[in-house]
């Protein structure tokens, strides 16, 4: 095992509504807490590294109007802004032609393209992909993709299947995007960067199940799960959503209650580094796709 962590802060941006129960399904609310998650993370982390957060941005004009005028508050040195796709709320991956899909992405870059941004890195909400999903990811300009939720599977409303997925990066199969293959020449040149899993239970959970490493979660639920990566894991991929940091009615059991519990949970991180011995280097995913295309 190496010295090193290499750590990968992303934040993904988009309505209130998409996880609550706010009347507004365009309320905004919980972009007024950016510029706090990045002063936060600059405070806890700038003197054992250098800090740097990936925005994973919803393509969605108000989002992108509103996150751009607050981009001077929020970015930290060499920070990273990708795309975030509602694909799960707003369009249904497993009712669509590959052309349809090709059609949605290339909207959702040019749009970005529009506000003057040009995303590399992208995450599909819901953690929703299938093969042609992917390979318009990367028809359009995307180097990596970071939707894989590793040995998870999920049939719902929103459904998604990781169930052979491994936890470190991989080049995917043409033909399986949940898989690498060993001919080379059989690979897509997108990246799949895994979010780091870990095992909760949250108060309605029958049993332990496996979720996405959440800052924004309650430091109790995850505290010990924090330590036992930061024993195990060279890359530990993060997942913050400032939404589920705001006061709500009828709050999910997982999520914290404010600013203070994501400072809790990232200085816990920072702290279990120190205890073991692992130096934290702060990467952003292209970053890591320089690493794994070298």
């Amino acid at each position: 095992m190496k010295n090193e962590i290499l750590l990968v802060l992303s934040a993904d941006v988009y309505f209130d509504q998409a996880n609550s129960h706010f009347k507004d399904e365009h309320s905004l609310e919980n972009l007024e807490l950016l510029p706090d998650i990045a002063n936060t993370v600059s405070h806890v982390l700038n003197s054992h590294c250098k800090p740097k957060i990936c925005w994973l941005v919803s393509n969605n004009d108000i989002i992108l109007k509103n996150f751009i005028q607050k981009k001077d508050d929020v970015m930290l040195n060499n920070d990273e802004i990708g795309l975030h796709c509602l694909i799960s709320k707003m369009f249904d991956i497993s009712s669509k032609s590959k052309l349809e899909i090709e059609r949605y992405i290339e909207n959702a870059v040019r749009m970005m393209n529009n506000y003057g941004l040009i995303p590399l890195s992208a995450r599909m909400a819901g953690c929703s992909m299938n093969n042609n999903l992917l390979a318009a990811l990367q028809k359009y300009g995307i180097k990596v993709d970071s939707s894989a939720l590793p040995k998870r599977k999920r049939d719902e409303t929103i459904s998604f299947d990781w169930s052979v997925t491994e936890s470190t990066p991989y080049f995917p199969s043409v033909t399986d995007y949940r898989i690498t293959d060993s001919d080379k020449t059989k690979c897509h040149s997108i990246l799949e960067v895994p979010l780091t899993t870990i095992s909760t239970k949250a108060p309605y959970d029958k049993e332990s199940i496996f979720r996405y490493l959440d800052l924004c979660f309650k430091p109790k639920v995850i505290a010990d799960e924090i330590t036992n990566i930061v024993k195990e894991k060279e890359i530990i991929v993060t997942i913050i959503h400032p939404m589920q940091l705001l006061k709500q009615e009828n709050k999910n059991e997982l999520f914290g209650t404010g600013i203070d519990d994501f400072k809790t949970n990232l200085i816990h991180l920072r702290d279990s580094c120190e205890k073991f011995g692992r130096k934290i280097k702060c990467v952003s995913f292209m970053d890591l796709y320089k690493l794994f295309t070298n």
